[in-house]
């Protein structure tokens, strides 16, 4: 979480402990969906992950 903390630090002025939390939260989420099999609806999971990403950062920058 150190690490986490750290790069929040430097990206944002938001809090950094939301802002990691968010981001832990969003990832670990992320990972059990694909590991139980929640993405069989098609696409290429990289993709939405990169998307996903994206839209959680540009949310925690406004």
């Amino acid at each position: 979480m150190t690490i986490l903390f750290g790069a929040v630090s430097a990206l944002t002025t938001a809090d950094p402990l939301a802002v990691a939390r968010t981001l832990t939260a969003w990832a670990y989420g992320f990972c059990v969906m694909e590991r139980n099999g929640g993405f069989r609806q098609g696409g290429d999971v990289d993709e939405v992950f990169d998307r996903g990403l994206e839209i959680v950062l540009r949310g925690i920058e406004a």
